[in-house]
């Protein structure tokens, strides 16, 4: 036998030996997330879903299904998106220069345009959005249809980590999933044994319209420490009286709109008495324009929870102002 061939030998096991080496310390859990299709999931309807092989092309019909899939890192994956998704940057910026299909709105989206992007699975909200008749025609097609319709932030992480599943991306939504759970786990821990706040969510001003019992926006406010004052509505979202307003007599109001500016709102008639005007805790959630996603179903949501808790109580995190994930929101115009 030759030096060459002695040679090449001893390359060949040294090779093997790492593979093997690297497979034999992956824990269970690396085994775990490495995703083998054809895999079933279930989505937020309910409905057992096979998914076949890794999916190369998505499309998107609700802008927080959009945000979800950059966050689990599968944000190239996109070939088209609602009319209405416009984060993150990167996804905007594919928009503008033709990289990313618009394809219409999730209750009535562009059929031609949807089929001419050829996509492996498609993103929908609820049940509203499922019996859309351009939906039905997209699964009488035979196109797999996922429904990302969380009603809770628990229900924000299980659809990260269904698409972390769906993606081959389980890791890294795992990472996100848990670095979210801490920042609220904090944020709670920070509150806890605090007094608590009659808060006034205002989501539109002509007509007012607020928010009940089992919305998003209604777990944020008791997760930090507050008490919406239109707990007892019987929808989860519904139009309000500037009377009954008054009566219930919020201690911080938060506009999760910007149609109207904030010295607008402390002058509404009879508004005067009501304590969040008398004290100055008229607050804007946010001082951008877009400002929906701090109450949608997406991973911006603890964000969301974060400003909450900042307006809700600005003497707890008084000194937090430095920390990139409370940001102080007391600005007022």
């Amino acid at each position: 036998m030759s030096i060459k061939t002695v040679s090449l030998i001893a390359i060949g096991i040294i090779v093997l030996g790492s593979i093997a080496g690297l497979f034999y310390f992956q824990t269970p859990a690396q085994i775990k997330k490495r995703e083998s299709y054809p895999l079933s999931v279930v989505d937020d309807l309910g409905r057992n879903i096979t998914i076949r092989a890794k999916p190369t092309r998505i499309v998107s019909l609700i802008p927080s299904a959009s945000e979800l899939v950059y966050a689990v890192g599968a944000g190239n994956l996109l070939v088209g998106v609602d009319q209405f998704s416009a984060y993150p940057d990167q996804l905007v910026r594919r928009v503008e220069s033709g990289n990313l299909t618009i394809v219409g709105s999730g209750l009535n989206p562009d059929l031609d345009k949807v089929i001419s992007l050829n996509p492996d699975i498609i993103l929908i909200s609820g049940q509203s959005s499922f019996n859309a008749k351009g939906v039905q025609r997209l699964l009488e097609f035979g196109y797999t249809i996922v429904s990302l319709d969380a009603q809770n932030i628990y229900g924000v992480f299980s659809n990260i980590e269904l698409l972390g599943k769906v993606t081959g991306n389980s890791e890294q939504a795992s990472k996100l999933s848990t670095s979210l759970r801490e920042r609220i786990s904090k944020v709670e821990s920070a509150v806890k044994g605090s007094p608590k706040a009659r808060v006034y969510v205002e989501n539109w001003n002509d007509p007012l319209f607020s928010v009940g019992p089992g919305s998003i926006q209604d777990e944020l406010i008791n997760r930090v420490g507050g008490i919406n004052v239109f707990s007892d509505l019987p929808k989860k979202s519904a139009q309000v009286s500037s009377e009954a307003v008054i009566a219930k007599n919020p201690e911080v109001i938060v506009l999760f709109h910007k149609i109207t500016k904030i010295e607008e709102v402390k002058n509404r008639p009879g508004w005067n008495v009501i304590d969040a005007v008398k004290k100055n805790r008229v607050y804007y959630i946010s001082e951008e324009e877009n400002i929906a996603p701090y109450g949608a179903p997406g991973p911006r949501v603890v964000d969301g929870l974060e400003k909450i808790a900042v307006l809700i109580h600005p003497e707890i995190f008084k000194n937090q102002n430095k920390n990139p994930n409370i940001l102080l929101m007391l600005k007022a115009n």
